[in-house]
């Protein structure tokens, strides 16, 4: 709103003087002379060249004149630009307020050529919304415009951080609206324009690549960059570099900094506070952090450990050591990476001078450093405990681990198949030694006396840590963990008997146990009381959480037990949650029939009304919701024809993953142009729900869908003949994968994966691993694209792999309450990749070392012995070979001894054994006590089977396999193996 001469003017009509308003003829010339843009219907006349315009035609007397100035003005903005914002200034009223009412239109980016729709909704937003409202319509151009006469205003920082934020959530919305409109150029302008972040800054570069511009050392950076400071400056380039596959030269520029910053602390007689450092106004100690940070990032990505050894000795000697005092963040960290590197390059001094860091003496005291908060001393704990397990150091960690978090401790030493340390964390075993020929039976009474004193004092009151979730929670995984079933389910009985184990309900809590330990049908026996015939609905929801879903209301799990209520009231609850179990997880439920009655519950389940579980009411609705999960449910239970129909009916409703699945079928077989127009269907009601709504960005489904389609029509068009939308679509390809964020180009990535473009897939990873290698914030999606990466090429390529992997452990140590299992299982697939390397290279030393550290990090683990051994023997390694598998046998009989009914270990050291071809009739015992453990298990019964089968006893495995498929009829592995028994 403008003040003009006492009067309140909106700017969303042309300004009046009072004059005008006072002359009823005036104004209502003005209201029949502008449209709802402001826009004049009559052809307003030709702009005076800029010699001969001057300020009083914004005030003359004929207010035609003033009108159609202010509106040529707006219109000419290349012409009047400097006028309009001279004009504001300007003494007069009258032409302050309408140069105003023309910024204030180029500031929303309203143009001539807006649509008058746009153009209304942009007058009636802020400028940060009108930012949001031009890039989702497009308007590329407009949205420069705007930021433009945003220069130099304090709203400036706010509006292109609007924008860069947009971008970056919109970003695939805007490549395919950019593309198609022959906009790119605009686009890339507007990018350019408000890059600042990393990610956006690269972005910024690998776009101009795409469009063919140059990136050079002086283009590296943006024209803007040459207002921010120097340190900004030279943190953004290392970065830039770094992305672009020129790591030396991102190393070489972050010691040159380095160094430069040495010297001005040596001249000054030590780090000093000096304002202007950075924008923020950040200090020397901060900016030597970000390089020293930066440096390391780079060095440990491209394997320099020797190097990184002495640098840390250097950075800790050295006058300038911003490192901290001891137990404090800045120096575990220091610590951790000494180790880290000493580790990989293979310095045992510097190694045990880092773990003598990480585990002494300062470290005996509960009391955490000075100026230490909470999540700071969680980070140092992991630092401590992840980078000792992940060198290899799994029993100090566990010790460490123990001193703050004892369910952290036996979540690790579990992780390392360290059972009895399991039992030690959490106070259920000492250290008492058994006698050796007893194993058993004194490991059996530790636990069934500690499991009985633990419930006794849950039951009485005097437990303090069982109000604990985490502790009981632990208590029961690891009692199935190590296979005391029987415990376990004393103690899920002993639990439910009580109404609640402090603040939780006590059924909720043992099936959150329950779930995490992926015992779905222990879960549905305790989810309710044999005398109630309900199921809480949080109870309900950790039922459905086993499937995916989220809520009882909505869920699969939740419309499937409401519909089961009505078609077999006379079942028991407990009967229909096993049901529900069995049907989602394409089990035929006991006594039903494959025709009659799915048959029947397909119908009830699309035509009966639907209950609101918290109201007990039902819902008279025409169409039920129906969940986009059905078909996949009945094409488990082998009803591929009910699977097409929910299919059908999913597309008539207009779910959007039904119908991409449609479009697939169609490009399958070979219908491409119903396939084209049904991507573009799609992704027209995407954009359109997004332009016409106020959320930021897509949902998470809807975005990963268009990045879905514009990846799927970029394939279609390759398959095609038309050379012009085959060019239209790379180009679009090309630039989504330059996002900055890392989620559109992982799902572009699972697409290309999903349908077998491998090579395209490693190509795009490599920008992905690229654009997150050195951004904190993106470590998480760094790691996960490192692994995905890594199995990608590990078979062609089993060295790269094991070093981008390696490179995750190191990153994933800096991160925020990470898993205990992440610091054993990654260094274990990483060694094994080594492993693989090794073999192929015919080096036994090497081989020998890498079996030696996996030992260490797990004992038990099989993975390698499983998938690599058999081709160590082949490689003629057979020394080896025979005595890691007499290793491991001996292993499997110190296990059995404490833990005789664990089935699992059972069952995988008999599959280790079975693929190797060695102790063939050991692995028989084990696989058949595991089968007699847990008969109803198709895997268990399919690894004795193939033991069976190497011990030429064909048709006692073909016999078994066989009533494996009766369980699990769509099972592809079984199918495979009964006929290859049956040769």
């Amino acid at each position: 709103m403008l003040a003009v001469w006492g009067l309140v003017i909106p700017f969303q009509t042309i300004p009046a003087t009072a004059a005008d308003q006072q002359d009823p003829s005036a104004a209502h010339h003005q209201r029949n002379t502008s449209d709802v843009t402001g826009q004049a219907e009559t052809p307003p006349p030709v702009l005076a060249t800029e010699g001969a315009w001057a300020p009083e035609q914004l005030s003359s007397d004929d207010y035609r004149m003033r009108q159609r100035t202010t509106l040529q003005m707006w219109r000419h903005r290349d012409a009047t630009r400097k006028w309009v914002r001279e004009a504001v200034r300007d003494p007069d009223p009258e032409v302050s307020g309408r140069a105003q009412w023309i910024l204030e239109r180029w500031r929303r980016g309203i143009l001539p050529e807006t649509p008058a729709e746009l153009s209304k909704r942009l007058q009636e937003v802020d400028p940060a919304e009108a930012m949001d409202l031009l890039l989702k319509a497009g308007r590329f151009e407009a949205a420069a415009v705007a930021l433009d006469e945003s220069s130099g205003t304090p709203a400036w920082d706010g509006l292109r951080d609007r924008a860069a934020t947009s971008i970056e959530n919109l970003y695939p919305l805007l490549v395919a609206m950019a593309v198609s409109g022959d906009r790119v150029p605009d686009l890339v302008d507007l990018i350019d324009r408000v890059a600042e972040s990393p990610s956006m800054l690269v972005c910024r570069a690998e776009v101009m690549q795409v469009m063919g511009m140059p990136v050079s050392d002086d283009t590296l950076l943006p024209d803007r960059s040459q207002r921010w400071s120097g340190n900004q400056q030279t943190v953004n380039r290392i970065q830039v570099l770094d992305a672009l596959g020129r790591r030396d030269d991102a190393i070489e520029l972050a010691e040159s900094a380095l160094r430069s910053e040495q010297k001005n602390a040596d001249r000054m007689g030590g780090t000093q506070i000096r304002p202007g450092i950075t924008d923020e106004g950040a200090s020397d100690g901060e900016y030597l952090k970000q390089l020293r940070e930066l440096r390391y990032r780079c060095m440990a990505l491209d394997g320099r450990w020797r190097e990184l050894c002495e640098w840390l000795d250097e950075v800790d000697g050295s006058a300038m050591s911003a490192i901290g005092p001891p137990r404090s963040l800045s120096w575990t960290r220091h610590q951790s990476r000494r180790l880290v590197a000493a580790h990989r390059a293979g310095d045992l001094s510097r190694r045990q001078d880092a773990i003598d860091a990480l585990t002494g003496t300062q470290w005996n005291t509960k009391d955490v450093a000075a100026g230490v908060d909470r999540n700071q001393a969680a980070l140092i704990g992991q630092l401590r405990w992840g980078t000792l397990a992940s060198c290899g150091e799994i029993d100090l960690a566990i010790e460490v681990l123990s001193e703050t978090d004892p369910d952290g401790a036996a979540n690790l030493a579990r992780a390392s198949s360290r059972y009895r340390d399991v039992f030690k964390a959490i106070g259920f075993a000492d250290d008492t030694n058994e006698i050796a020929g007893d194993r058993s039976n004194h490991m059996a009474r530790q636990l069934n006396q500690a499991t009985g004193d633990w419930l006794e004092r849950l039951a009485s009151g005097t437990e303090d840590s069982t109000t604990d979730v985490n502790h009981v929670q632990l208590v029961i995984r690891s009692l199935l963990w190590c296979g005391r079933r029987d415990l376990a389910w004393q103690v899920c009985q002993e639990l439910c008997r009580q109404t609640s184990i402090g603040r939780y309900p006590s059924r909720l809590l043992v099936c959150w146990s329950l779930q995490q330990a992926g015992e779905l049908d222990w879960a549905v026996r305790f989810a309710h009381d044999s005398d109630d015939d309900q199921v809480s609905e949080s109870t309900a929801s950790v039922l459905a959480s086993f499937f995916g879903d989220e809520g009882a209301n909505g869920s699969m799990w939740g419309r499937i037990s409401q519909v089961l209520a009505l078609s077999h009231a006379g079942s028991s609850v407990r009967t229909r949650n096993r049901w529900t179990a069995d049907l989602l997880r394409g089990r035929l439920p006991h006594s039903w029939d494959s025709a009659i009655d799915l048959d029947r519950f397909s119908h009830m389940l699309m035509t009966a009304p639907a209950t609101n579980r918290r109201s007990r009411l039902t819902r008279s609705i025409a169409e039920p919701e129906i969940h986009s999960g059905y078909p996949l449910m009945f094409q488990r239970l082998g009803r591929q024809d009910l699977a097409d129909l929910w299919q059908t009916e999913l597309v008539r409703r207009g779910d959007r993953r039904a119908m991409f699945l449609l479009a697939e079928r169609q490009q399958f077989s070979g219908d491409d142009q119903t396939a084209a127009t049904i991507y573009r269907k799609i992704f027209e009601q995407i954009l359109h729900q997004v332009q016409t709504t106020t959320t930021p960005s897509p949902s998470a489904d809807d975005e990963a869908l268009a990045v879905r389609i514009l990846a799927a029509q970029w394939r279609l068009a390759k398959q095609g003949t038309d050379a012009s939308a085959s060019l239209h679509s790379d180009r679009t390809m090309q630039l989504l994968l330059c996002s900055p964020q890392p989620r559109h180009r992982r799902r572009v990535i699972d697409y290309l994966v999903t349908h077998g473009l491998d090579a395209e897939a490693k190509a795009a990873y490599q920008g992905l691993l690229a654009l997150t290698a050195l951004d904190p914030k993106h470590a998480r999606d760094f790691s996960a694209a490192v692994h995905t990466y890594a199995e990608m090429i590990h078979e062609t390529r089993p060295f790269d792999a094991a070093m981008i992997l390696d490179q995750a452990v190191a990153t994933l140590l800096d991160v925020p309450d990470r898993s205990e299992v992440t610091f054993v299982w990654y260094p274990t697939v990483v060694e094994g990749y080594r492993m693989q390397a090794a073999i192929e290279a015919g080096d036994e030393e090497a081989v020998d070392r890498s079996l030696a550290f996996i030992s260490k990090l797990d004992p038990l683990a099989i993975d390698h012995v499983e998938r690599l051994l058999p081709k160590a023997a082949e490689a003629g390694m057979d020394g080896l070979v025979t005595k890691t598998l007499d290793r491991i046998t001996d292993l499997g009989h110190q296990h059995f001894a404490n833990f005789p009914s664990d089935a699992m270990m059972l069952n995988n050291l008999a599959w280790v054994l079975a693929v190797n071809d060695s102790h063939l009739p050991l692995a028989q015992q084990w696989a058949s006590r595991a089968v007699r453990l847990e008969p109803d298990s198709a895997i268990y019964r399919d690894t004795l089977a193939e033991i069976l089968y190497r011990q030429n006893k064909n048709k006692q495995a073909a016999a078994i396999e066989q009533a494996c498929l009766l369980d699990t009829p769509a099972d592809h592995h079984l199918h495979q193996q009964v006929a290859r028994f049956r040769k």
